[in-house]
């Protein structure tokens, strides 16, 4: 329920007009997020994607299609043939781990694909048969380079990932999309190790997966290492073929319940330049969220929308008509976009912990020609709506809460809002409507 304040609490000052350069570079003063309505916006890929998360029912529709997953990364869940429609009807590309359909993976016993090559090759066949015409990507094996899910070495996966290549390949034709290595980290030379063994050995590779597990503090290496990762699409790697890169998991267990951790790992895969993303799942008091059907965890096991859920949610709104916006603040990230025909216009904003315990500061949204948001004739103000996505760990959180609710002069140069009392790992939303005519 929205909950207006006083004018001076909003802390609401239409400024003159400051030229803004639309660059990357730190600027001085207060934590400061700047942006200009008067960009015509244009749509942008989603970075929403899920491991396991979902069945071919639950959770419901209005839980999940609000997210605009892009991506869908499953196991054993991945053959089940309603499962992969219902993906596509929410716009998410199937992905099927091999893997995770081989001999008791992961479990205490399984048995490598090399201890049994006509197996490994029979089941990769027969997975191809089973699920042929239905468009997937197939990621041949999860997390190589980690003890737990592999044993052997890189030579013997890179032989594992060959064989595999070349079956999906004789059993799909044009229609295979094969993805790999999917390290659990970023490695670049152990990923250019396994590009030259495809080079050598004729193997294509269409997607070059990996995941990218940070603190907060680190988290902007992920659009380092995806700005790098494109040297491996050309060159010398050209032949491999590569097409699309995927951090196909992203976010640490500690990160799980973090609206502000969240939105800084969403910004970082755009601003990386990635194709598609997935968040990753973990394990929570009431069980593995791969596997209750929590969508990783942004929701309860009741099915109730979390913080997380709502900074995804939040971040949804912002594709269709995105306007570039910057902060002179390296803890900051944030998204913009004007209104649609079934949006209105937004502001997000994340806070994350990139100073290690600086705690909450005062946060400062400059908004510039904000009157382009008005129709003609419309009155010149404009309504501004503060909704604040707590740091609310598992809890259900059934709306946002309102923070700041006042009308703006929409013909200044500047709108500024300042946000008193920002606390780290956590969100904001600033809604702008046209407001009424006085009667």
């Amino acid at each position: 329920m929205v909950r207006p304040t006083l004018l001076a609490a909003a802390c609401v000052a239409a400024l003159a007009a400051l030229g803004c350069d639309g660059g990357t570079a730190a600027q001085t003063g207060p934590p400061t997020v700047r942006l200009n309505f008067a960009d015509p916006g244009r749509q942008v890929r989603s970075m929403v994607g899920f491991l396991h998360a979902f069945s071919p029912t639950t959770p419901g529709d209005s839980l999940f299609a609000p997210l605009r997953p892009a991506l869908w990364r499953a196991g054993p869940m991945g053959l089940n043939r309603q499962a992969v429609e219902r993906s596509r009807r929410m716009g998410a590309r199937p992905v099927l781990v091999l893997s995770d359909l081989y001999r008791g993976y992961p479990l205490i016993g399984w048995q490598a694909p090399y201890a049994d090559w006509e197996a490994w090759e029979a089941r990769v066949r027969e997975v191809a048969r089973a699920t042929k015409g239905q468009g997937l990507i197939y990621d041949v094996w999860n997390e190589p380079d980690t003890p737990v899910f592999w044993t052997g070495g890189d030579d013997l996966f890179f032989e594992t990932f060959r064989r595999a290549e070349r079956v999906l390949r004789q059993e799909l034709g044009s229609e295979a999309v094969v993805a790999g290595p999917s390290f659990a980290t970023w490695d670049e030379a152990r990923i250019a190790r396994f590009m030259e063994y495809c080079r050598t050995n004729g193997v294509r590779v269409d997607v070059l997966a990996w995941h990218e597990f940070h603190l907060d503090k680190t988290l902007p290496r992920i659009a380092d290492n995806i700005k790098r990762s494109r040297r491996f699409m050309e060159g010398r790697y050209a032949s491999v073929g590569v097409r699309e890169l995927h951090v196909q998991e992203v976010g640490t267990e500690q990160q799980h319940f973090r609206p502000g951790s969240a939105l800084a790992g969403l910004f970082f895969i755009e601003k990386g330049g990635a194709d598609a993303a997935a968040r990753a799942c973990w394990g929570e008091p009431e069980g593995d969220s791969c596997w209750n059907e929590t969508l990783d965890g942004l929701l309860t096991p009741r099915q109730e929308r979390r913080a997380v859920w709502w900074a995804h949610w939040a971040y949804a709104r912002t594709l269709d008509a995105r306007v570039p916006s910057t902060s002179n603040d390296e803890g900051l990230v944030s998204f913009a976009t004007r209104a649609t025909a079934s949006e209105p216009a937004r502001v997000v904003v994340g806070h994350f912990d990139r100073f290690e315990g600086r705690g909450a500061v005062e946060v400062r949204v400059r908004m510039e020609n904000v009157a382009s948001l008005l129709a003609p004739g419309q009155a010149g103000k404009v309504r501004v709506v503060v909704q604040r996505i707590p740091l609310s760990g598992g809890a259900a959180l059934h709306e946002l809460p309102v923070e700041q609710e006042f009308v703006v002069d929409a013909s200044a140069a500047v709108v500024e809002v300042v946000i008193p009392d920002f606390g780290v790992y956590e969100g904001r939303v600033l809604t702008l409507t046209p407001a009424p005519a006085s009667p």
